[in-house]
């Protein structure tokens, strides 16, 4: 999980509401796992991935770059004039993918040498040094109530990209600077064109997936997250409901992967992954190299004052089964 603060660059007022919309679109998924009822992917030859929500984005500051500061290109950072800065306490990757896919289809057509120029970038000590902190302004957007566990419709969204020919005909002929003279001049005509094509393919609860026959019990799986989730909106402090909240997203995130036949594989010299044996055979077969991995626990009365535990996903089941009371961590 971690803290995380986020960059989002952007030239002028409209641009800027479209960013905050989509940050309180993210704050609107804080249901049971985050899980939003879009799966999409950048290309038609992709698999789908389902979007999903890290914990609510806050702290919200408007900073403009020193003169002449900011990136020169997309691919280093932030190439436009301003930025949205904001964090929050966990599921960056989460955010990231969440941030990523609704900032390019909302602004489809800013480009910076080439390059899509509205994203999500980690801030850090070489960013904050280009920007004008000391003129930045805070901006306190109103956040929607968090959307409520309910049965949607699951949509497979596809993203088709192809390269716009007034683009071309623009810098075709001319050599690399008067190509990025004549961008410069000519910031609306963007190199490429996106259309998005929309599938609904049966129900959804969170992250666990329904054919349209199976209304009721995807109705009686809604029903129980949401009794669980007003359990844990109900405690008392602000730092608790936090934790609360984590602890549920993390426990309701663990049993659905089993649910799915899935087991807790990491990757050597890489990152941590829920897979099914079919996916971790096929990854292996490309020279992937797969491990067994383990997940961090506590007993809920030390789950804040003692080192975490380590124990594998069999081990995590037999004392949920047993009604051990215990919190999970890093999922």
């Amino acid at each position: 999980m971690g803290h995380q603060s986020y960059a989002v660059p952007f030239d002028d007022a409209e641009q800027l509401a479209w960013i905050l919309d989509i940050v309180k679109k993210h704050n609107a998924c804080s249901s049971m796992n985050g899980a939003t009822h879009q799966w999409v992917r950048y290309d038609e030859h992709e698999a789908f991935t389902q979007l999903k929500a890290g914990t609510d984005l806050r702290h919200f500051v408007v900073a403009s770059f020193k003169m002449n500061r900011q990136y020169k290109s997309p691919r280093d950072g932030p190439s436009l004039s301003r930025v949205l800065l904001f964090d929050n306490d966990g599921g960056r990757n989460s955010t990231f993918a969440f941030l990523q896919w609704h900032l390019m289809r909302a602004l489809p057509n800013v480009y910076v040498d080439g390059f899509h120029a509205v994203a999500p970038y980690m801030y850090d000590e070489d960013m904050e040094a280009r920007l004008a902190m000391n003129r930045a302004k805070d901006v306190f957007p109103t956040m929607p109530k968090a959307l409520p566990i309910a049965v949607r419709p699951a949509e497979f969204i596809t993203r088709t990209i192809k390269g716009n020919d007034a683009f071309r005909f623009l810098v075709m002929g001319f050599d690399r600077a008067e190509r990025k003279k004549r961008m410069r001049e000519e910031p609306d005509v963007p190199p490429y064109v996106t259309t998005y094509t929309t599938v609904i393919d049966g129900l959804v609860v969170d992250d666990a997936r329904y054919t349209d026959a199976q209304r009721d019990e995807a109705e009686a799986h809604a029903q129980r997250l949401c009794l669980k989730w007003s359990e844990a909106a109900a405690t008392a402090s602000p730092i608790a409901r936090d934790r609360a909240d984590i602890e549920t997203r993390n426990l309701a995130r663990f049993e659905a992967k089993r649910d799915a036949g899935m087991d807790y594989w990491r990757l050597e010299n890489g990152g941590r992954f829920w897979l099914t044996p079919e996916e971790v055979a096929e990854r292996r077969g490309r020279g992937e190299k797969y491990t067994k991995a383990t997940i961090k626990w506590q007993t809920l009365d030390k789950a804040y004052s003692e080192e975490h535990k380590h124990s594998p996903v069999e081990e995590i089941e037999r004392m949920i089964d047993a009604g051990k009371k215990i919190v999970l961590f890093g999922l």
